[in-house]
């Protein structure tokens, strides 16, 4: 038992503090989900101990489905997270729910995405310098839009980096 609980200490003590941050939350509830599997896997179905553990993987997971609401910002604040973006779910996740949180966080992008290039009108793009239009085209090698950008760029390799900082 003790060595059951023991994780559920260090995930409290690691997600408390001003340093703890909401990247933290579904990675957390990720790894308590699995011990609870892993210990069942220990004990015959019937068993007092199995009921137990049970009870409590379906206690856990009414709290991991509880906020479906807000399951777009902790998928992105794991994204956003240069140790883990995509790769977190794409590894731990079946496919069709890694598709399904990426559409989530296109549409939540699609919907705050202010960042697209300003049109100029007509008539001030008459005078505008043909190098400086030129200059503003994007390359065809960048992505068009920085979420795009960003996911490019390899995962960090970094070991308990502060996100804050």
């Amino acid at each position: 038992m003790r060595d059951f609980l023991r994780p559920f200490e260090q995930i409290t003590k690691y997600n408390e503090g001003r340093k703890a941050t909401i990247n933290r939350v579904i990675p957390s509830l990720d790894f308590l989900l699995t011990k609870y599997e892993e210990t069942l896997s220990l004990y015959p179905p019937e068993s007092p101990m199995a009921l137990a553990l049970d009870a409590g993987w379906l206690k856990l997971r009414k709290y991991w489905c509880k906020d479906v609401d807000r399951a777009t910002i902790y998928i992105a604040a794991i994204v956003l997270d240069p140790t883990l973006k995509w790769e977190y779910f794409e590894l731990r996740w079946e496919a069709v729910w890694v598709q399904s949180a990426k559409d989530q966080l296109q549409a939540m992008w699609k919907t705050y995405n202010t960042s697209k290039t300003p049109n100029i009108p007509q008539d001030e793009a008459d005078d505008t310098p043909e190098w400086f239009q030129w200059m503003r085209r994007p390359q065809a090698s960048l992505p068009a839009d920085e979420p795009e950008q960003y996911l490019i760029e390899p995962t960090l390799r970094v070991k308990d980096l502060d996100i804050l900082a």
